[in-house]
């Protein structure tokens, strides 16, 4: 069985030496103060003496009695230290993020993977949180910020986005729409396309209409001057290549 006693001292000048002596005690069983006294109280742990020192008598008495608790509840194991941990571990992400990848690049083809792996490790690199349980949806927000700041499109940021959330749902364990953010929160405003009225597709179809039979005429015609004969071959395809980039234009603009 351990040692649980923890003794009281004085520690004073006794004929002219400094000499650590036992408190004097009093009728009612208490240490009686004495001036010019320093106080400690000591206990073993194993093989080591502890000293420790104390304000006053009445300073020592409580420090004895906390000490002495402790050690009975150490001897005992009823320390919180000393208790099974039943609640959920804190997971880093230093250590399940390669676990994560690995296991994502087994599942999926090479070009999602070299995405999430970018993704992830970049944010771990922005984000100066380490526990995963710790991220919260104001972060997420931050670093898609983050990205548009940077001159990344909206539509990136959101995926980036979308990829950590994705990852932390997954190691947390936690059900679709349950993660740090929802699919609402990365939406992002796109250019709004240019309309033309009437007049102006009119117009604009009657031009290309006029052009499209000037260069079928050239073809008719003979070689066409803005490509250099050098060779047959050449001749034939820029020809197709020219035919191919008007009909383009025309299905754009019908």
């Amino acid at each position: 069985m351990a040692n649980r006693s923890v003794s009281i001292w004085t520690y004073k000048k006794v004929d002219g030496r400094w000499r650590y002596c036992k408190p004097l005690i009093g009728r009612n069983n208490k240490i009686k103060p004495e001036p010019g006294v320093a106080y400690y109280i000591r206990w073993r742990e194993g093989p080591k003496t502890i000293w420790q020192k104390c304000s006053s008598a009445v300073d020592a008495t409580n420090a004895r009695e906390r000490r002495e608790a402790y050690l009975n509840a150490k001897a005992h194991d009823l320390l919180p230290s000393q208790q099974p941990q039943t609640g959920r571990i804190a997971l880093q992400m230093a250590k399940e993020l390669p676990a994560y990848l690995e296991e994502y690049r087994l599942s999926h083809r090479p070009e999602s993977f070299n995405l999430m792996s970018q993704t992830l490790y970049e944010f771990h690199k922005w984000c100066r949180k380490t526990t995963i349980a710790t991220i919260t949806g104001v972060d997420l927000l931050r670093y898609r910020q983050h990205l548009l700041d940077k001159k990344r499109k909206p539509r990136t940021a959101a995926n980036k986005m979308l990829r950590v959330n994705q990852f932390i749902r997954a190691v947390l364990g936690l059900p679709e729409g349950n993660g740090p953010v929802t699919v609402k929160d990365a939406k992002f405003v796109e250019l709004e396309p240019t309309v033309y009225n009437d007049d102006v597709r009119q117009l604009f179809k009657k031009q290309l209409t006029d052009w499209l039979q000037m260069w079928k005429l050239g073809i008719q015609l003979g070689p066409i001057d803005v490509f250099p004969p050098v060779t047959p071959k050449m001749q034939r395809e820029a020809k197709l290549f020219t035919a191919a980039l008007f009909t383009l234009a025309c299905l754009a603009l019908l």
